[in-house]
């Protein structure tokens, strides 16, 4: 499984920010080779055999002030992302279902299973 950048080109579209059409760094998606526990541990040997990829800023205007990492496996049942976030100050105050996560602190991932951005998903992670 190999993640590309097409997401990125359907906000820019949507939105008029050009700043999002340079690709973002492609990332393969190992296989785990072993169960994978959702318990926010990376122990497993499959964690540590994973290329971590450095996320940049939404905008595409650099690295974050805080560096963020993040890691992906597959097996046949799920895709486990992990994400490694150095933050000296978590807060967050949004709550609600479709609350607009992204304009505060928040972790993202857009998945598309097409290769052409219609359709994709984005799945949006927040401290709370």
């Amino acid at each position: 499984m190999t993640v590309a950048p097409e997401p990125r080109r359907a906000v820019a579209a949507e939105t008029g920010d050009n700043r999002l059409l340079s690709d973002p760094p492609t990332y393969v998606c190992k296989q785990a080779g072993q169960s994978i526990t959702v318990d926010g541990v990376l122990s497993e040997t499959s964690w540590q055999k994973a290329e971590p990829i450095e996320l940049v800023l939404r905008e595409g205007t650099g690295k974050p002030k805080l560096p963020t990492t993040a890691k992906m496996l597959w097996d046949n049942d799920a895709l486990y992302v992990a994400f490694v976030c150095t933050d000296t100050d978590i807060w967050a105050t949004m709550t609600q279902h479709d609350d607009p996560l992204w304009e505060q602190e928040v972790v993202e991932v857009f998945i598309d299973p097409t290769g052409t951005a219609d359709p994709y998903f984005e799945i949006e992670v927040n401290p709370l």
